[in-house]
Protein backbone atom coordinates (compact mmCIF):
# COMPACT_ATOMS: atom_id res chain seq x y z
CA UNK A 1 0.00 0.00 0.00
CA UNK A 2 1.83 3.04 -1.07
CA UNK A 3 1.88 6.31 1.07
CA UNK A 4 -0.43 7.88 -1.88
CA UNK A 5 -3.15 5.66 -0.76
CA UNK A 6 -3.13 8.03 2.56
CA UNK A 7 -3.16 5.01 4.92
CA UNK A 8 -3.57 6.40 8.55
CA UNK A 9 -5.11 3.48 10.47
CA UNK A 10 -2.72 1.24 11.91
CA UNK A 11 -4.32 -1.84 10.78
CA UNK A 12 -5.21 -3.22 6.83
CA UNK A 13 -6.76 -5.38 4.85
CA UNK A 14 -4.72 -7.06 1.69
CA UNK A 15 -7.07 -7.85 -0.46
CA UNK A 16 -6.36 -10.30 -4.19
CA UNK A 17 -3.92 -12.36 -2.80
CA UNK A 18 -2.99 -15.96 -4.08
CA UNK A 19 -4.18 -18.36 -1.79
CA UNK A 20 -1.59 -20.68 -0.17
CA UNK A 21 1.44 -18.16 -1.06
CA UNK A 22 4.02 -17.06 1.74
CA UNK A 23 3.95 -13.63 1.84
CA UNK A 24 6.58 -10.90 4.02
CA UNK A 25 5.48 -7.42 4.80
CA UNK A 26 7.68 -4.16 6.18
CA UNK A 27 6.29 -0.96 7.32
CA UNK A 28 7.26 2.56 7.25
CA UNK A 29 6.38 5.72 8.19
CA UNK A 30 6.15 9.08 6.63
CA UNK A 31 6.42 12.41 8.87
CA UNK A 32 4.94 15.64 7.90
CA UNK A 33 7.65 17.03 6.06
CA UNK A 34 7.37 13.79 3.63
CA UNK A 35 10.42 12.16 4.68
CA UNK A 36 9.76 8.44 5.04
CA UNK A 37 10.79 6.38 8.61
CA UNK A 38 13.64 3.04 7.92
CA UNK A 39 11.61 -0.47 7.73
CA UNK A 40 10.40 -2.28 10.57
CA UNK A 41 11.40 -5.86 11.00
CA UNK A 42 9.80 -8.10 8.36
CA UNK A 43 7.02 -10.19 9.18
CA UNK A 44 5.59 -13.33 6.71
CA UNK A 45 2.46 -15.43 7.02
CA UNK A 46 1.27 -17.10 4.18
CA UNK A 47 -2.47 -16.73 2.73
CA UNK A 48 -5.00 -19.77 3.64
CA UNK A 49 -4.97 -22.59 0.33
CA UNK A 50 -7.73 -22.62 -1.28
CA UNK A 51 -10.01 -25.69 -0.89
CA UNK A 52 -9.22 -28.93 -2.52
CA UNK A 53 -10.96 -29.96 -5.61
CA UNK A 54 -11.51 -33.72 -6.88
CA UNK A 55 -11.25 -36.08 -4.18
CA UNK A 56 -12.24 -39.30 -5.41
CA UNK A 57 -11.25 -42.73 -4.22
CA UNK A 58 -11.42 -46.20 -5.28
CA UNK A 59 -11.37 -49.69 -3.92
CA UNK A 60 -8.36 -51.87 -4.29
CA UNK A 61 -9.34 -55.03 -3.34
CA UNK A 62 -11.64 -56.02 -0.50
CA UNK A 63 -9.43 -54.72 2.45
CA UNK A 64 -8.14 -51.46 0.73
CA UNK A 65 -9.35 -47.73 -0.52
CA UNK A 66 -6.96 -45.15 -2.50
CA UNK A 67 -8.10 -42.13 -2.79
CA UNK A 68 -6.74 -39.27 -5.09
CA UNK A 69 -7.33 -35.34 -5.08
CA UNK A 70 -6.31 -32.25 -6.74
CA UNK A 71 -5.81 -28.64 -5.42
CA UNK A 72 -6.63 -25.27 -6.37
CA UNK A 73 -3.90 -23.60 -5.32
CA UNK A 74 -0.19 -25.10 -3.83
CA UNK A 75 -0.42 -26.73 -0.29
CA UNK A 76 2.68 -28.40 1.14
CA UNK A 77 0.83 -30.62 3.08
CA UNK A 78 -2.57 -31.87 3.95
CA UNK A 79 -4.34 -33.36 6.93
CA UNK A 80 -6.74 -36.58 6.15
CA UNK A 81 -9.77 -36.81 8.75
CA UNK A 82 -12.09 -39.94 8.80
CA UNK A 83 -14.99 -38.42 7.21
CA UNK A 84 -17.38 -40.22 9.77
CA UNK A 85 -15.46 -39.09 12.92
CA UNK A 86 -13.46 -36.35 12.06
CA UNK A 87 -10.38 -38.14 13.67
CA UNK A 88 -6.77 -37.41 11.91
CA UNK A 89 -5.56 -39.99 10.15
CA UNK A 90 -2.57 -39.06 8.64
CA UNK A 91 -0.42 -35.87 7.27
CA UNK A 92 1.06 -36.46 4.25
CA UNK A 93 3.01 -34.52 1.10
CA UNK A 94 1.28 -36.38 -0.90
CA UNK A 95 -1.77 -35.67 -3.11
CA UNK A 96 -3.13 -39.64 -2.48
CA UNK A 97 -3.83 -41.88 0.70
CA UNK A 98 -4.40 -45.41 1.03
CA UNK A 99 -6.30 -47.14 3.74
CA UNK A 100 -5.25 -50.94 4.52
CA UNK A 101 -6.63 -53.61 6.63
CA UNK A 102 -10.05 -52.55 5.72
CA UNK A 103 -13.61 -54.81 6.42
CA UNK A 104 -14.79 -56.49 2.97
CA UNK A 105 -17.51 -54.29 1.40
CA UNK A 106 -17.52 -51.71 3.91
CA UNK A 107 -18.13 -47.90 3.43
CA UNK A 108 -14.95 -45.68 4.72
CA UNK A 109 -14.96 -42.19 3.75
CA UNK A 110 -12.30 -39.26 4.34
CA UNK A 111 -11.79 -35.62 4.44
CA UNK A 112 -8.95 -33.73 3.74
CA UNK A 113 -7.37 -30.10 4.79
CA UNK A 114 -4.77 -28.55 3.01
CA UNK A 115 -2.15 -26.65 4.62
CA UNK A 116 0.93 -24.10 3.90
CA UNK A 117 3.00 -23.04 6.44
CA UNK A 118 0.80 -22.55 9.42
CA UNK A 119 -2.01 -22.07 7.60
CA UNK A 120 -5.10 -24.81 7.03
CA UNK A 121 -7.75 -24.32 4.60
CA UNK A 122 -10.65 -25.83 4.67
CA UNK A 123 -12.04 -29.58 4.86
CA UNK A 124 -12.98 -30.91 1.44
CA UNK A 125 -16.27 -32.85 0.60
CA UNK A 126 -16.27 -35.91 2.03
CA UNK A 127 -15.37 -39.21 -0.51
CA UNK A 128 -17.03 -42.23 0.79
CA UNK A 129 -16.03 -45.67 -1.41
CA UNK A 130 -17.17 -49.26 -0.48
CA UNK A 131 -14.29 -51.94 -0.57
CA UNK A 132 -14.74 -54.52 -2.82
CA UNK A 133 -17.07 -57.84 -1.98
CA UNK A 134 -15.66 -60.87 -2.30
CA UNK A 135 -17.25 -64.15 -4.05
CA UNK A 136 -19.11 -66.29 -1.53
CA UNK A 137 -18.25 -69.38 -0.90
CA UNK A 138 -19.11 -72.16 -3.57
CA UNK A 139 -22.93 -72.66 -3.68
CA UNK A 140 -24.71 -76.30 -2.66
CA UNK A 141 -27.72 -76.90 -4.38
CA UNK A 142 -30.18 -79.48 -3.15
CA UNK A 143 -33.14 -81.04 -5.83
CA UNK A 144 -36.42 -80.13 -4.08
CA UNK A 145 -39.04 -81.61 -6.93
CA UNK A 146 -38.92 -81.44 -10.51
CA UNK A 147 -39.16 -77.99 -11.06
CA UNK A 148 -37.22 -76.29 -7.86
CA UNK A 149 -33.80 -76.26 -6.57
CA UNK A 150 -32.50 -74.81 -3.11
CA UNK A 151 -29.36 -73.26 -3.28
CA UNK A 152 -27.11 -72.14 -0.24
CA UNK A 153 -23.44 -70.56 0.25
CA UNK A 154 -21.11 -68.98 2.77
CA UNK A 155 -20.54 -64.91 3.02
CA UNK A 156 -17.22 -65.54 3.02
CA UNK A 157 -16.49 -62.22 4.83
CA UNK A 158 -19.24 -59.82 2.65
CA UNK A 159 -21.46 -58.32 6.03
CA UNK A 160 -25.53 -58.60 6.07
CA UNK A 161 -26.79 -57.04 4.08
CA UNK A 162 -24.71 -57.45 1.08
CA UNK A 163 -26.18 -58.21 -2.40
CA UNK A 164 -25.64 -61.17 -4.59
CA UNK A 165 -26.82 -62.70 -7.81
CA UNK A 166 -27.68 -65.82 -8.97
CA UNK A 167 -27.26 -67.24 -12.63
CA UNK A 168 -28.42 -70.27 -14.54
CA UNK A 169 -27.78 -71.65 -17.35
CA UNK A 170 -28.13 -75.84 -18.55
CA UNK A 171 -25.94 -77.40 -18.12
CA UNK A 172 -22.94 -75.35 -17.77
CA UNK A 173 -21.38 -71.65 -18.41
CA UNK A 174 -19.26 -71.30 -21.34
CA UNK A 175 -15.42 -70.91 -20.54
CA UNK A 176 -13.84 -67.90 -21.95
CA UNK A 177 -10.95 -68.26 -24.12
Amino acid sequence: VPFSADLTAATTILLSLQPGTTYSFRLRALNGNAVASGFSAVVTTATRPSPLGGLTGAALGASSITWTWGSSGPAARYRVHSASAGVLLAETAQASFTLLGLSTNTPYGIQVRPLVAAEAGALSAASTVFTLAVAPEPAAAQSLSSGAIALSWSANGNPAGTRYEVSLSTPGFPTAV
